[in-house]
């Protein structure tokens, strides 16, 4: 089952915010591998800026870290990877906005097959 948590400054979720990233974040699932949609679930963290540092010095309000965790057998599909990182980048920026592109960081974290 995929596993989505996002990261992102607390002032930043609404509730317009966490219901579209929400969807957005499925939406990704559901185009590189279908019915893995229905099962793909979502965590939003929303982190008070005073706790959430880069590089020694507070984040950018605009940060935005979103991991997946999937099955390692669903990064053999040919350019997976590669489309998890550009479709996810895109859904934080449709729903944050564009300035958050630069910003956004994407794990994607594989779990070994049973």
């Amino acid at each position: 089952m995929p596993h989505f948590t996002a990261y992102l400054a607390e002032d930043a979720l609404d509730d317009t915010v966490e219901q579209r990233l929400t969807r957005e974040l499925v939406a990704v699932v559901a185009e590189v591998y279908g019915e893995l949609s229905a099962v793909a679930a979502v965590r939003l963290v929303g982190v008070p800026p005073r706790r959430w540092g880069l590089a020694g010095a507070p984040a950018p309000a605009e940060l935005v870290t979103i991991s997946l965790e999937l099955r390692e057998p669903a990064l053999r599909v040919p350019g997976a990877v590669d489309r998890l990182i550009t479709l996810i980048t895109d859904a934080a920026a449709a729903v944050l906005g564009e300035h958050v592109r630069e910003h956004v960081q994407v794990l994607v974290l594989a779990e070994p097959a049973a």
